[in-house]
């Protein structure tokens, strides 16, 4: 089964994304698989939004959570 906002025809999120005008906030997970890319390949495609980020969380052994932005 194919997932992530690029494959899912109802969000149609690549075609919405490059309008949206408001902040956006995208985030993802180290186990996400490919809503990863996905993430990221939205966060590139805000171009007309006021901010926007993306927050990728990575598990680290010692500490648990760490998040880095992109």
């Amino acid at each position: 089964m194919t997932e992530g906002p690029a494959r899912t025809d109802a969000a149609a999120g690549v075609r919405a994304v490059p309008k949206l005008t408001a902040p956006v906030l995208y985030m993802a997970a180290e186990y996400d698989e490919s809503f990863g890319e996905d993430a990221k390949t939205l966060n590139k495609a805000s171009t007309k939004a006021s901010e926007h980020k993306l927050i990728y969380v990575r598990v680290r052994a010692s500490t648990g959570w760490r998040c880095s932005t992109a």
